[in-house]
């Protein structure tokens, strides 16, 4: 019905955020459903409710309500499946024009994948060794006047860093006392760690 444009907006919006909601219950409570169906689902809604704003918006510019739900399916799903160009010939198999291609592509190319936002939201904290107060930090540190991170840096900070500097370990400062070494950041264990994660959402994500 949201592809046929049979809906109004004030509905979209409601099932828009009735369907977040559910969805948000179900996976915190570790039941069954995954999250293919229902990022189909929203894509669709926020699709559809696009196309009606930027129709009344711009009628001589928009397209065909159908239009923006399908591409608002394939771009929620691209995005939450961290899958794009699969998404993408996925879609082109269903409706096979390149047009629709075409454009699913530019919508998917503006999000960064879910690897960003895990490197965005891991902390330092959570990889680092933590130096014992009777312990001195390993010889092998990048001395802390060329690069140093803190407790509260994001791993991208920290990747950054690594690549910038060439360390393989770099030291960790105290978040209020810059010139005391708390703990060191090893390259590989923030790798893994990464790893672990992208593994962990992977599969929560087709739990």
């Amino acid at each position: 019905m949201a592809l046929k444009n049979q809906w109004p907006l004030s509905l979209l919006l409601v099932l828009i955020v009735a369907k977040t909601v559910a969805t948000a219950i179900t996976l915190a409570s570790r039941m069954a459903g995954g999250v293919f169906s229902p990022s189909l689902y929203l894509g669709a809604m926020t699709g559809s409710a696009f196309g009606l704003i930027a129709s009344s918006a711009f009628p001589e510019m928009a397209s065909s309500n159908g239009l923006y739900a399908l591409l608002g399916m394939g771009a929620v799903a691209a995005a939450v499946l961290g899958a794009p160009v699969s998404t993408t010939v996925i879609v082109f198999e269903l409706t096979g024009g390149f047009e629709m291609t075409i454009a699913l592509l530019l919508t998917v190319s503006l999000h960064e994948g879910p690897h960003k936002e895990i490197m965005r939201r891991m902390r330092v904290s959570r990889f680092m060794t933590v130096l014992e107060p009777y312990e001195d930090p390993p010889g092998d540190l990048c001395p802390i006047e060329k690069c140093w991170l803190s407790p509260t840096d994001t791993l991208e900070d920290a990747l950054r860093a690594f690549d910038r500097s060439g360390a393989s370990r770099i030291p960790v400062v105290s978040s209020s006392d810059p010139d005391t070494v708390i703990g060191w950041a090893d390259r590989s264990t923030a790798i893994s760690s990464f790893n672990r994660a992208l593994i962990a959402a992977h599969e929560e994500e087709h739990r």
